[in-house]
């Protein structure tokens, strides 16, 4: 059973380098969010050939890590398990801590494994009036030969349970995400950040990444019916 996505603990951007790294309405929509950092497509675009959709791949340095206390629980048996094997030479304490830290340890490492290397797609949704909702579509790719699992996808900052879809990746494969938004106001808007996580395996670490989309959304007046219709 999958285990439900986690809410991240995340710094705030400096204002300086927000300014730098998205155009104003982004960093509007970005400000709130207290992510450290926050994929910019910008500097993805050597990674993909020119086309209408936004698009970005993600790397070390854009992933959030999250421990849960079950992870700081098996680290504080671990810790006093080798250290009892290494004072008293019991092989028994000694492999058992090894194990546990090793199982600490490795959920990390596959959770960065799970989400680093995603390649991102996301066009324009179509235009649209005022209050309707609107779908937007996320493609994620898997490029390597390996399997993805448990993969939750956001659109915006909503809290669990709103998650939009789970996703499991097939080596060398790609799955859409079909994502509503609801259009607000008038004019050409900004998409709101989208959220991917993962806890696999076992739920001990949380790993996170946050995209925003240089893609938007124009709304434009609803048509007055006129006086015979």
């Amino acid at each position: 059973m999958s285990m439900p996505p986690p809410n991240p603990p995340i710094p705030l951007l400096h204002r300086q380098a927000l300014k730098r790294a998205f155009p104003a309405s982004v960093a509007v929509r970005s400000a709130s969010v207290p992510a450290s950092r926050v994929v910019v497509p910008a500097a993805n675009d050597a990674d993909f050939k020119a086309g209408d959709q936004d698009h970005a791949v993600l790397r070390w340095r854009d992933l959030h890590l999250a421990p849960t206390p079950l992870f700081f629980a098996v680290l504080a048996c671990a810790m006093p398990l080798l250290m009892l094997g290494a004072a008293i030479h019991s092989p028994v304490a000694f492999v058992t801590g090894a194990l546990l830290l090793a199982a600490a340890l490795g959920c990390l490492w596959h959770g960065i494994q799970t989400l680093r290397g995603l390649r991102l797609r996301c066009g324009s949704p179509l235009p649209c009036f005022p209050g309707d909702q609107v779908m937007v579509a996320l493609e994620v790719a898997n490029p390597a030969g390996r399997r993805r699992w448990d993969v939750a996808v956001t659109l915006g900052m909503t809290k669990p349970p709103g998650v939009n879809g789970w996703i499991d990746l097939a080596p060398r494969s790609r799955q859409q995400v079909m994502m509503p938004l609801v259009a607000a106001g008038r004019g050409r808007q900004p998409l709101p950040l989208i959220r991917l996580e993962t806890q696999h395996p076992f739920g001990l670490v949380g790993v996170s990444a946050f995209w925003a989309p240089r893609s938007s959304l124009l709304v434009v007046e609803r048509p007055a019916l006129s006086a015979g219709a």
